[in-house]
């Protein structure tokens, strides 16, 4: 649900005309978006969400699974078109590790704060018992990734706008071979090889 409340956001601020059949440019639809499925996010969760038993976990955790990974998605998108303008097209190279670096991040967040929060308080556990409190982290992980790839498609969609040349092919390229070197464990050897 929270999926289709954000994506709705999207949809109606890229289709809405401004004036002259002229769209929103993309900060402001990148800005509004966020601002929008964070409400939206928030008010579909308080409506369908399930039953709050302990307000303080619930309060610490609901942000964790909505707000951080909105956050974190505009911080990875402004940073890097802002790096973009600045560097110029090889920066590119650097996008899989910088949605890499969000989604890591992101997931470290949300482990230790569902273990701060539910699994070293007793209370709050009892109040939950019979319950599967690791779908939140779950779903926390799951938002974590899709804005994570949402924002490699809006990154390559601003390139593409930006720049109509081959240099999208950067970017695209470089994703390919971090996603092969991490599928053939390069990156848990390399972290071996770092922290011994």
């Amino acid at each position: 649900a929270l999926n289709v409340a954000w994506g709705t956001s999207w949809t109606l601020l890229i289709c809405v005309p401004v004036r002259d059949g002229d769209h929103f440019g993309m900060f402001p639809v990148f800005i509004l978006g966020n601002v929008l499925s964070l409400a939206s996010g928030i008010l579909v969760v308080s409506r369908l969400g399930p039953r709050v038993l302990s307000k303080t976990y619930a309060l610490m955790t609901a942000p964790c699974c909505v707000f951080f990974p909105i956050f974190g998605f505009a911080v990875v998108v402004a940073g890097y078109i802002t790096l973009r303008r600045i560097a110029g097209v090889w920066i590119g190279i650097l996008m899989p590790l910088l949605l890499s670096v969000y989604e890591f991040l992101g997931t470290i967040m949300v482990a230790k704060l569902f273990m701060r929060m539910f699994l070293t308080k007793r209370k709050v556990r009892e109040s939950y018992a019979g319950t599967n409190q690791g779908v939140i982290v779950s779903m926390a992980i799951c938002n974590l990734h899709a804005l994570a790839e949402g924002a490699r498609l809006t990154l390559l969609y601003v390139d593409g706008v930006e720049n109509p040349s081959p240099s999208i092919l950067i970017p695209i390229v470089s994703g390919v071979l971090w996603n092969i070197l991490l599928r053939i464990g390069f990156m848990d050897r390399f972290l071996h090889l770092v922290s011994c």
